[in-house]
This record gives C-alpha cells, sequence and structure tokens, in this order.
C-alpha cells in the first residue's frame, strides 16, 4: 500500500480532475496502455476494480494495494501529461504539491528495475522475500534488504538452473550455480556478444562478493550493518542482473 495521506490523495484527486470518475483525458483504452507502458500493470485487471469499474476508482485501488515505487513511477508519468498556462496559477501551485508527493513517494527508491521483483511466483516464501525486499527499498532503506534479497536470488536462480537441467545441490553456492547457467546459455547460443560474457562472468564474482555481505553485513546474523549508499548499489546491480535473467528465461 502506497503511504499516502488523506490531505495527499485529496491534491491527487483534483489535479487529475477524479470527482465524476474520470482521469485526465485518459480514454479506457489510453489508460490501460499508459499503466502497461510505465509501470507493467494491467489496471483492466478485475482486482483494481474492487469498487468499481471507473478509472478513478481502478487508480484509487491501485494506490490501496501497490508499493510507493509503483505508485509514485505512475504518477511520475501522469505529472508529465498535467500542463498549466502560465496565466494559471491556481492549476501550477496544485502540481508543484502533487510533484513534492511524488518526489516522497520515490524518494526511497534509487534501484532501477525493481519492479522486476513484482513478478507472480507460485512458492510463497518468494512472494514474501520479494515484497519484503521492496519494502526496505520504498522506506530508503536498502542495508535492510540485504539478507532478503540474497535469499531471494538464491531461490529464484536455483528455480532458473533446474529448468535447464542443472544440479542444484544444497551445497552448491550462489556464485557456482551462477557460472553453471552462465555455460548453459553460451551452449545453447543464447548470448551474443562478447561484452554480454564478459558481464556475466563478472556477475559470477559479484554473486561470490554477495554470499559475504550477506553473512557479515547484513542483517541475516549481529552483524554491524553495510550503510546505505553502498547497500543500493549492490542491490541495483543485483536486481539488474534478476532482469536480464527475466528476459531471457521469457525467450
Amino acid at each position: 500500500m502506497a503511504s499516502l495521506s488523506f490531505k495527499e490523495r485529496s491534491l491527487l484527486e483534483k489535479l487529475l480532475g477524479m470527482s465524476g470518475g474520470y482521469v485526465l483525458n485518459f480514454t479506457n483504452r489510453t489508460f490501460a496502455e499508459f499503466f502497461a507502458d510505465t509501470v507493467g500493470i494491467d489496471i483492466d485487471d478485475d482486482k483494481y476494480a474492487r469498487n468499481g469499474d471507473s478509472k478513478a476508482k481502478r487508480l484509487r485501488v491501485l494506490w490501496e494495494t501497490e508499493s510507493n515505487h509503483i505508485v509514485g513511477k505512475a504518477l511520475a508519468g501522469m505529472m508529465e501529461l498535467v500542463s498549466a498556462d502560465e496565466d494559471d496559477i491556481q492549476t501550477a501551485q496544485l502540481k508543484k504539491k502533487c510533484s513534492d508527493v511524488v518526489e516522497r513517494l520515490l524518494g526511497g527508491v534509487a534501484v532501477d528495475d525493481i519492479e522486476v521483483l513484482e513478478q507472480p511466483a507460485e512458492e510463497r516464501t518468494v512472494q514474501l522475500l520479494a515484497a519484503s525486499v521492496r519494502d526496505a527499498i520504498d522506506d530508503g532503506k536498502p542495508e535492510a534488504a540485504l539478507d532478503r534479497l540474497h535469499t531471494y536470488v538464491v531461490k529464484y536462480i536455483r528455480q532458473v538452473c533446474k529448468g535447464r537441467g542443472i544440479d542444484t545441490c544444497e551445497s552448491k553456492p550462489l556464485h557456482a550455480l551462477m557460472g553453471e547457467y552462465i555455460k548453459a546459455l553460451k551452449s545453447v547460443g543464447v548470448i551474443d556478444s562478447e561484452m554480454t560474457e564478459r558481464i556475466l562472468k563478472n556477475s559470477i564474482a559479484l554473486m561470490e562478493a554477495f554470499n559475504h555481505v550477506r553473512n557479515r553485513q547484513s542483517l541475516a546474523h549481529d552483524n554491524e550493518l553495510l550503510n546505505s549508499d553502498e547497500s543500493r548499489l549492490i542491490v541495483s546491480h543485483i536486481v539488474s542482473t534478476v532482469r536480464f535473467i527475466q528476459v531471457v528465461e521469457r525467450g
């Protein structure tokens, strides 16, 4: 659930013209296209229509169910569609207030592709891990996400390795799994460029280093936590690797 106060919701609803069930000048088609392109969400899904089928009602449900990151990203896109004449001081002031709300929602999020962790997962543990990582990022505490992200990635890499017939015995560490996965991709011609191969091979060393961070600098144990900026950098690189693997696995 996005952390929007009643006052913030009121400001946004006024700017977006939601009182009559509409949102800006969106048609049903362009509304769906906007959310698909901006945040990868099917706003026509029935789960967003629990309070009614209008665009405004669907948007309100999205505010109630999605993370600060998703809501902030969608609203940022909408802010770009709001125009005000130079003489329209009232609208300009309202847009500024709403832009401040969006900036707050996105303030703790400096991780590109974090939405890849929104991908549906059959295993409840994976779902909970992904949600926990996203919540920590949304709260501006990436250091609190490191141990859970590590567990999430281990489970995810094991899953894709199994799908490619790779042995995933429990004693095999994350970096070893990653190495065998990259070899499997190369053997079937999935990797086209030498540079991509080098980047992926570098990820083996990164995964090995991630093991150390998880064990010595995260909440996994009684550790002194890594600082926020370095934690965000680590999360960004790991999430970027997950995103690429997801693209590969979708074929």
